[in-house]
């Protein structure tokens, strides 16, 4: 088959330009993702300016329509022991969102299969050849083992942090830094009332951030340098909690929650 764009990556910057092509009268679009919407994404807080950009792809009344959680600002302890507050009543677009990712995820993908972009889930590229003023060919592979060809005129990778298919095809990573985060998620008790703004605590390894989101739980990640955490041992869960137990806020605001989630590391994006 053939396509105007090839998108590798169905996360938020692949759907998002789908839908931006969609808009500029392009129709043939293919969205290669290697998974399901199923796994853990890190990555939950949108900034409220972010309303803009859902405006100018058309699908900010949908998206309020799926109720991620409020965020109405953060509090940090940052080069000092107690709490800085930035408000967002400040802000003229108003509130931003701690989302729910892999519902998130999953709303931009139907938008964009919504306006005739064709989704290939459990799907990828095995190989990559140019076209002389054709374009690119890409052999897909999917789950059962099955493979097909398409060619496309242009070609986005939209893989994440990792950059995996632009470095398959030679592209080089440039590292501002090699952050690393260690998240697991906990679920807040029945009753609970849990602040909807994001905190954020530093301390002499990295720095800790705790968000609310949708469905009462609780996303709390540390981030930090790979050596960090290989020495300190914060990818093991028992080293993760040993170490939460340490911090000065973070440890009070989990007392009562319970993980529910084994720890996953993740590259910062």
């Amino acid at each position: 088959m053939e396509y105007d764009v090839a998108i590798v990556g169905g996360g938020p910057a692949g759907c998002a330009t789908a839908l931006a092509l969609c808009q500029q009268g392009i129709s043939q679009i293919l969205v290669v993702e290697s998974g399901h919407y199923e796994t853990i994404r890190i990555g939950e807080s949108i900034p409220p300016d972010t309303r803009v950009l859902l405006d100018e792809l058309g699908i900010l009344g949908d998206f309020l329509k799926e109720n991620h959680e409020a965020c109405f600002g953060s509090c940090s302890s940052w080069g000092d022991d107690e709490l800085g507050y930035n408000d967002f009543v400040f802000n003229p677009y108003g509130n931003g969102w701690h989302l729910d990712r892999r519902r998130f995820n999953a709303f931009l993908t139907q938008k964009a299969v919504e306006r005739g972009v064709e989704l290939r889930c459990g799907t990828k590229v095995r190989s990559c050849d140019r076209i002389p003023s054709k374009g690119f060919q890409l052999q897909l592979v999917g789950e059962n083992k099955q493979t097909g060809t398409v060619t496309t005129s242009f070609l986005v990778d939209a893989t994440g942090a990792r950059g995996s298919f632009a470095k398959s095809l030679g592209a080089r990573k440039l590292f501002l830094d090699q952050l690393i985060c260690a998240i697991a998620f906990f679920e807040l008790p029945p009753s609970s009332h849990f602040s909807k703004l994001t905190l954020l605590e530093a301390v002499e390894y990295g720095w800790w951030y705790v968000a609310k989101l949708p469905n009462n739980m609780l996303a709390t990640v540390v981030a930090s340098e790979p050596s960090i955490i290989k020495e300190t041992g914060l990818h093991r869960m028992e080293n993760w909690l040993a170490y939460l137990k340490e911090t000065k806020h973070v440890s009070k605001e989990l007392a009562d929650c319970s993980a529910i989630e084994n720890l996953s590391v993740s590259l910062a994006s």
